[in-house]
């Protein structure tokens, strides 16, 4: 396969997770972000605090690259991280914002030591939804997401499912005061933690209505959870009613907004003594370690 467009690029963007907690496990998604900093590009694994909280053990899966850089189908590049803990990532600063980080570089490292090489594209901050873009977006926009949703993916090629929704409330005003908006589609677990981009081919409608030709990509935000209902299911007709409870989805997504990525990899970056700087234009495979990835690598290293 080659990964030169857009749309083929998205497919490697994300990292199938799997925390184990004492008493359970589960799967979520995680997506790599790059940031400029003073020395170099750093990397992470962003996710949501759910996925990522409880674990002891971290189950990171990606693709591997073959001996000439492409994408290798089918090959795993993974890593598990036993001895996972809250000391290993960040998360934004306000418990309603589901968002958080952790480090790639050393993931990475690790898989290099087994003898495998991960193959990536990565989201840069400069495609961030900024309030500036979200004030020239229209309340109704189409949007898609990547990752495992119900831990469903090619498990043959091991490639993630892209699905399609669209905004439900509109991306600049605050979902319940939260800096989130609603999208209507198809959300389940598994998704958690997956990339929201706008992305538009050939042409697209500017709000004012005038018509662009082009293609544009933007990451919104991170999804985070799906809406749920309460419904009655009923059993066989007994003397007695049987019934019970379960939550039934509402296909509505909840999506953090991307800004909200830069404020869960701040102490991440402050623990490693960098600085942010201009953000540069966004490479697409940008690979680690540079010695900003270095430096997160020492302040979190895996073990």
């Amino acid at each position: 396969m080659q990964v030169t467009t857009t749309a083929e690029q998205l497919f490697f963007v994300t990292a199938r997770l799997q925390g184990v907690g004492t008493t359970s496990n589960w799967v979520g998604t995680g997506f790599v972000y790059a940031v400029t900093t003073d020395r170099g590009t750093a990397h992470f694994l962003v996710t949501n605090k759910h996925v990522l909280d409880g674990a002891h053990t971290l189950h990171v899966s990606m693709i591997a690259a073959g001996p000439d850089g492409s994408a290798a189908l089918g090959k795993p590049a993974t890593i598990t991280w036993t001895g996972f803990s809250d000391q290993a990532w960040a998360g934004h600063p306000d418990p309603k914002v589901d968002v958080a980080a952790l480090s790639l570089s050393p993931l990475l490292n690790v898989m290099a030591t087994q003898g495998t090489h991960a193959f990536f594209r990565t989201v840069d901050a400069s495609l961030c939804v900024t309030p500036g873009r979200a004030a020239k977006l229209d309340a109704l926009e189409s949007v898609v997401f990547v990752g495992y949703p119900s831990g469903i993916y090619d498990t043959t090629n091991l490639i993630p499912i892209i699905r399609r929704g669209m905004t439900a409330t509109p991306i600049a005003v605050d979902y319940r005061g939260l800096p989130a908006f609603l999208v209507d589609a198809a959300v389940f677990p598994g998704s958690s933690g997956s990339p929201v981009f706008l992305f538009d081919r050939g042409a697209y409608q500017e709000r004012s209505g005038g018509t662009v030709v082009g293609t544009r990509l933007m990451l919104l935000g991170v999804l985070a959870a799906v809406h749920v209902q309460q419904v009655e299911g009923r059993g066989h007709e007994l003397p007695a009613r049987l019934a019970v409870d379960f939550d039934q989805p509402l296909g509505l997504g909840i999506v953090f907004r991307a800004e909200t990525i830069e404020a869960s990899i701040e102490p991440l970056l402050v623990r490693a003594g960098l600085a942010r700087t201009a953000d540069q234009p966004p490479s697409g495979s940008a690979a680690p370690p540079s010695a900003a990835d270095q430096a997160l690598d020492k302040a979190t290293p895996p073990t």
